[in-house]
C-alpha cells in the first residue's frame, strides 16, 4: 500500500526541535473535534449541567514505512516520544497548532512482509501556542540521521558499480556529519568555534554534491544526502541566529580582550566577548598579540 505522496506536508515539531516528517508515509488521517464539555452532576436534579471549557483536537495518522531504513524511521518516531513529545503539528487539513503525541502503535508481519512497518500515531491538541525553536545541535542530529539513511540505502543496492563508488562516499557523508554535531555541540558550549563548523561543513558539502552528482545513485540516496546537506546549513544558521553581521577584526598593538570589547562595544561589551570567544579560538585572552585576527560582530557606532 502506497502513502499519500500527493498530500500536503504532515509534520510534527517537538520543543526541542526534532521533526517527524511523515510526507510520503502517510497512509491517512482522521481527527476527532470535542467541544470541550465538562459534565456537572447535582444532587436531587435530573440530567446534568455542561460548562464549555473551550474546544480540543484529537486526532491519528496512519502511516507506513517500507525499505531498509523503516526500522530506523519507526526507532526515531519512538524517541520523540520519550525525549519530548510535545510541540507544534502540522496538519494538511486543520492547520498547525500546539500539540502532544500521546503514543505510536505499530505492527509488522515478517512472515509475509519484509521491510514494512505500519503504526498509528495518536497526537492531542495542547495550548501551547508559541512555535518551538529547534536547537542547531538537533538539526545537526537530523543531518547524521539522513546520511545513516543514505549509507543504509547505498549498501542495500544490487548494482556493484554503484556501490564500489556510491560506499566509501556514504561512510565518508555519516563520518563527516557526526563530526559536524560534534563541531555545533562544541560551539554551544563555547569550547569550540566557528572556524571549525565552517571547516566541516565545507567537507560535508564536497561530499553531498559528489553524491548528488553521480549518475548511480538512486532517488532515495540523492533525497536522503540533500536532506543531510540543508540540515547542516540550517544547523550553522541557527548558531548564529540573532547574531548581528560578522567581520574579520585585525588587532592594533597588545590589547586584552576585555579592553577590545569595552572599546567597540561599550555597555554590551559582556555579551559580545562571550559570543568572540565562541566565534574564535583565542589562547591569552588578556594578552592579544599584535596582527592577531579575530571574528566579531560588526560593531555598531556608540552614542
Amino acid at each position: 500500500m502506497a502513502g499519500l505522496t500527493n498530500a500536503e506536508r504532515f509534520v510534527f515539531q517537538n520543543l526541542e526541535g526534532t521533526e517527524l516528517d511523515l510526507f510520503g508515509v502517510l497512509l491517512g488521517v482522521s481527527d476527532e473535534t470535542r467541544a470541550g464539555l465538562v459534565e456537572k452532576f447535582i444532587v436531587r436534579r435530573d440530567g446534568a449541567i455542561h460548562q464549555r471549557v473551550g474546544a480540543q483536537k484529537k486526532f491519528e495518522a496512519r502511516v507506513l514505512w517500507a525499505g531498509p531504513t523503516c526500522r530506523q524511521e519507526y526507532e526515531r518516531a519512538r524517541e520523540v516520544v520519550f525525549a519530548q513529545p510535545e510541540g507544534r503539528v502540522t496538519h494538511p487539513r486543520l492547520g498547525t497548532f500546539g500539540a502532544v503525541l500521546e503514543s505510536i502503535f505499530a505492527s509488522e508481519s515478517p512472515e509475509t512482509v519484509v521491510d514494512s512497518i505500519s503504526a498509528t500515531l495518536k497526537f492531542a491538541e495542547t495550548g501551547l501556542r508559541s512555535s518551538p525553536k529547534p536547537a542547531p545541535t538537533a538539526k545537526a542530529q537530523a543531518a547524521a540521521s539522513s546520511a545513516t539513511k543514505a549509507q543504509t540505502l547505498i549498501a542495500s543496492t544490487v548494482d556493484p558499480l554503484a556501490i564500489a563508488q556510491l560506499r566509501p562516499l556514504g561512510d565518508a557523508l555519516v563520518s563527516r556529519t557526526v563530526g559536524f554535531q560534534a563541531a555545533i555541540q562544541s560551539a554551544e558550549a563555547s569550547t569550540g568555534i566557528l572556524s571549525d563548523v565552517d571547516a566541516s561543513l565545507s567537507e560535508i558539502a564536497a561530499t553531498a554534491h559528489e553524491i548528488l552528482e553521480s549518475p548511480l545513485a538512486a532517488q532515495e540516496v540523492r533525497r536522503e544526502t540533500a536532506f543531510s546537506l540543508s540540515a547542516c546549513l540550517v544547523a550553522r544558521n541557527l548558531f548564529l541566529a540573532g547574531t548581528p553581521p560578522l567581520q574579520v577584526y585585525t588587532v592594533v598593538g597588545t590589547e586584552s580582550l576585555g579592553t577590545l570589547t569595552q572599546r567597540l562595544y561599550g555597555g554590551r561589551a559582556i555579551e559580545q566577548r562571550a559570543l568572540i570567544l565562541r566565534l574564535n579560538r583565542i589562547r591569552r585572552p588578556f594578552s592579544l598579540d599584535s596582527g592577531t585576527k579575530l571574528l566579531i560582530p560588526k560593531p555598531v557606532p556608540i552614542g
